[in-house]
Protein backbone atom coordinates (compact mmCIF):
# COMPACT_ATOMS: atom_id res chain seq x y z
CA UNK A 1 0.00 0.00 0.00
CA UNK A 2 0.90 3.73 0.07
CA UNK A 3 2.92 5.63 2.96
CA UNK A 4 0.84 6.62 5.59
CA UNK A 5 0.88 10.46 6.12
CA UNK A 6 1.93 10.85 2.50
CA UNK A 7 -1.27 13.41 2.26
CA UNK A 8 -1.34 14.64 -1.70
CA UNK A 9 1.97 12.50 -2.78
CA UNK A 10 -0.30 9.26 -4.05
CA UNK A 11 2.68 9.59 -6.46
CA UNK A 12 5.79 9.65 -4.06
CA UNK A 13 7.92 7.53 -6.02
CA UNK A 14 8.97 4.59 -3.61
CA UNK A 15 6.66 1.88 -4.76
CA UNK A 16 8.97 -0.85 -5.45
CA UNK A 17 10.28 -0.90 -2.82
CA UNK A 18 8.92 -3.79 -0.92
CA UNK A 19 9.76 -5.63 -4.09
CA UNK A 20 13.03 -4.78 -3.54
CA UNK A 21 14.44 -8.20 -2.66
CA UNK A 22 13.04 -9.74 -5.89
CA UNK A 23 16.03 -8.37 -7.60
CA UNK A 24 18.73 -8.65 -5.45
CA UNK A 25 19.54 -12.16 -6.72
CA UNK A 26 19.94 -11.04 -10.40
CA UNK A 27 22.59 -8.44 -11.64
CA UNK A 28 26.21 -8.39 -10.98
CA UNK A 29 27.79 -11.00 -8.70
CA UNK A 30 27.94 -10.52 -4.72
CA UNK A 31 31.80 -10.86 -4.77
CA UNK A 32 32.45 -8.20 -7.18
CA UNK A 33 34.32 -5.23 -5.79
CA UNK A 34 32.20 -2.65 -6.39
CA UNK A 35 29.85 -4.00 -3.43
CA UNK A 36 30.04 -1.37 -1.32
CA UNK A 37 30.93 1.47 -3.30
CA UNK A 38 27.67 1.17 -5.88
CA UNK A 39 24.28 1.05 -5.45
CA UNK A 40 22.74 -1.85 -5.17
CA UNK A 41 20.22 -3.91 -7.76
CA UNK A 42 16.38 -3.16 -7.08
CA UNK A 43 17.30 0.35 -5.47
CA UNK A 44 14.95 3.32 -6.35
CA UNK A 45 16.40 6.35 -7.89
CA UNK A 46 15.58 9.81 -9.64
CA UNK A 47 17.14 10.59 -13.20
CA UNK A 48 18.71 14.30 -12.90
CA UNK A 49 20.65 16.70 -14.85
CA UNK A 50 20.98 14.33 -17.66
CA UNK A 51 21.90 17.07 -20.66
CA UNK A 52 21.53 14.87 -23.87
CA UNK A 53 17.98 13.36 -22.96
CA UNK A 54 16.35 16.15 -21.06
CA UNK A 55 13.06 14.61 -20.82
CA UNK A 56 14.42 11.62 -18.67
CA UNK A 57 15.54 14.39 -15.90
CA UNK A 58 12.55 14.26 -12.82
CA UNK A 59 11.51 10.68 -13.89
CA UNK A 60 11.97 7.53 -11.71
CA UNK A 61 13.62 4.49 -11.85
CA UNK A 62 15.12 1.40 -10.40
CA UNK A 63 18.96 0.19 -10.13
CA UNK A 64 19.12 -2.93 -12.40
CA UNK A 65 23.25 -3.18 -12.53
CA UNK A 66 26.65 -1.43 -12.14
CA UNK A 67 29.46 -0.76 -14.96
CA UNK A 68 32.14 -0.28 -12.43
CA UNK A 69 34.62 0.65 -15.23
CA UNK A 70 32.48 3.32 -17.03
CA UNK A 71 30.56 4.44 -13.66
CA UNK A 72 27.48 3.56 -15.52
CA UNK A 73 24.48 2.18 -13.78
CA UNK A 74 21.74 -0.15 -15.59
CA UNK A 75 18.73 1.79 -14.85
CA UNK A 76 14.87 0.95 -16.06
CA UNK A 77 13.69 3.87 -16.13
CA UNK A 78 9.83 4.90 -15.87
CA UNK A 79 7.85 4.40 -19.60
CA UNK A 80 11.69 4.97 -21.02
CA UNK A 81 13.08 1.29 -20.23
CA UNK A 82 16.21 0.22 -19.37
CA UNK A 83 19.00 3.18 -20.13
CA UNK A 84 22.56 3.49 -19.19
CA UNK A 85 22.99 6.33 -16.76
CA UNK A 86 26.40 7.88 -15.12
CA UNK A 87 26.41 7.76 -11.69
CA UNK A 88 26.08 11.91 -11.09
CA UNK A 89 23.12 11.32 -13.12
CA UNK A 90 20.89 9.44 -10.49
CA UNK A 91 20.24 10.24 -6.86
CA UNK A 92 19.35 7.16 -4.46
CA UNK A 93 15.74 7.68 -2.62
CA UNK A 94 15.93 6.66 1.08
CA UNK A 95 13.05 5.58 3.41
CA UNK A 96 13.66 6.12 7.17
CA UNK A 97 15.95 9.11 7.51
CA UNK A 98 16.11 10.22 10.82
CA UNK A 99 16.48 14.13 12.11
CA UNK A 100 18.30 15.39 14.67
CA UNK A 101 19.65 18.55 16.07
CA UNK A 102 17.39 20.99 13.97
CA UNK A 103 17.00 24.12 16.09
CA UNK A 104 14.79 25.95 13.55
CA UNK A 105 12.02 22.97 14.32
CA UNK A 106 12.64 20.89 17.41
CA UNK A 107 9.63 19.61 17.11
CA UNK A 108 11.15 17.41 14.08
CA UNK A 109 14.04 16.27 15.79
CA UNK A 110 13.75 11.86 15.95
CA UNK A 111 11.22 12.09 13.23
CA UNK A 112 11.76 9.83 10.12
CA UNK A 113 11.09 11.06 6.50
CA UNK A 114 12.06 10.20 3.25
CA UNK A 115 15.18 11.46 1.05
CA UNK A 116 13.92 12.32 -2.09
CA UNK A 117 16.66 14.24 -3.78
CA UNK A 118 20.16 15.96 -3.30
CA UNK A 119 20.78 19.58 -4.14
CA UNK A 120 24.69 19.97 -4.66
CA UNK A 121 24.93 23.46 -5.05
CA UNK A 122 23.36 24.09 -1.64
CA UNK A 123 24.74 20.81 -0.36
CA UNK A 124 21.91 19.57 0.97
CA UNK A 125 19.66 16.34 1.16
CA UNK A 126 16.11 17.25 0.45
CA UNK A 127 13.38 15.21 2.44
CA UNK A 128 9.98 14.69 3.22
CA UNK A 129 8.84 15.11 6.36
CA UNK A 130 5.07 15.40 7.69
CA UNK A 131 4.09 16.81 5.06
CA UNK A 132 6.50 19.29 4.35
CA UNK A 133 9.66 18.98 2.25
CA UNK A 134 13.15 20.60 4.18
CA UNK A 135 16.49 21.04 3.32
CA UNK A 136 19.00 19.68 5.57
CA UNK A 137 22.44 19.64 6.15
CA UNK A 138 24.65 16.33 6.65
CA UNK A 139 24.67 16.62 10.06
CA UNK A 140 20.90 16.89 10.43
CA UNK A 141 20.02 14.17 9.01
CA UNK A 142 21.04 10.32 10.17
CA UNK A 143 21.01 7.74 7.04
CA UNK A 144 19.58 4.21 7.41
CA UNK A 145 22.24 1.04 7.97
CA UNK A 146 22.84 0.19 3.89
CA UNK A 147 22.74 3.22 2.81
CA UNK A 148 25.71 3.69 0.10
CA UNK A 149 27.40 7.16 0.90
CA UNK A 150 30.10 9.53 -0.95
CA UNK A 151 32.91 10.89 1.46
CA UNK A 152 33.42 14.55 1.31
CA UNK A 153 34.81 17.68 3.77
CA UNK A 154 37.33 15.18 5.50
CA UNK A 155 40.39 17.43 6.57
CA UNK A 156 42.03 14.42 7.90
CA UNK A 157 42.26 11.79 5.53
CA UNK A 158 41.59 14.09 1.95
CA UNK A 159 42.35 10.95 0.32
CA UNK A 160 38.94 9.78 1.02
CA UNK A 161 37.22 12.79 -0.29
CA UNK A 162 35.13 11.34 -3.22
CA UNK A 163 34.99 7.56 -2.73
CA UNK A 164 32.22 5.63 -1.79
CA UNK A 165 31.10 3.08 0.55
CA UNK A 166 28.09 1.62 2.04
CA UNK A 167 27.09 2.55 6.57
CA UNK A 168 27.24 -0.61 7.60
CA UNK A 169 27.44 0.48 11.39
CA UNK A 170 25.95 4.03 13.40
CA UNK A 171 27.15 5.08 16.52
CA UNK A 172 24.51 8.04 17.31
CA UNK A 173 26.22 8.88 20.67
CA UNK A 174 29.39 10.14 18.25
CA UNK A 175 27.70 11.30 15.75
CA UNK A 176 29.50 8.72 13.35
CA UNK A 177 28.98 6.34 10.56
CA UNK A 178 31.13 2.80 9.95
CA UNK A 179 31.58 3.20 6.31
CA UNK A 180 33.06 0.03 3.92
CA UNK A 181 34.49 1.24 1.45
CA UNK A 182 35.48 -2.54 0.42
CA UNK A 183 35.94 -5.56 2.33
CA UNK A 184 38.55 -5.30 4.60
CA UNK A 185 38.45 -1.28 4.27
CA UNK A 186 36.09 0.38 7.22
CA UNK A 187 36.28 3.92 8.23
CA UNK A 188 34.82 5.74 11.30
CA UNK A 189 33.11 9.19 9.30
CA UNK A 190 31.09 12.38 11.14
CA UNK A 191 27.66 12.46 9.94
CA UNK A 192 28.48 15.87 8.15
CA UNK A 193 30.90 13.95 6.45
CA UNK A 194 28.73 12.10 3.79
CA UNK A 195 26.85 13.07 1.02
CA UNK A 196 23.49 10.14 -0.34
Amino acid sequence: GGMPGMGGMGGFPFNGMSGMNDFSRGGSTPQHAQTYSALKTGTRVLVKDVKSKPFLNSTYGTVMGYEPTKDRYYVNVEDYGKISLSSRNIQQLIRDVTIIGLKSKPELNGVTGDLYDYDNSRQRSLVHVRRENLALQAENIILPSGTVVQLCGLTKGVQYNGKRGTITEIDRAKARYTVALNQSERLSIRFGNVKP
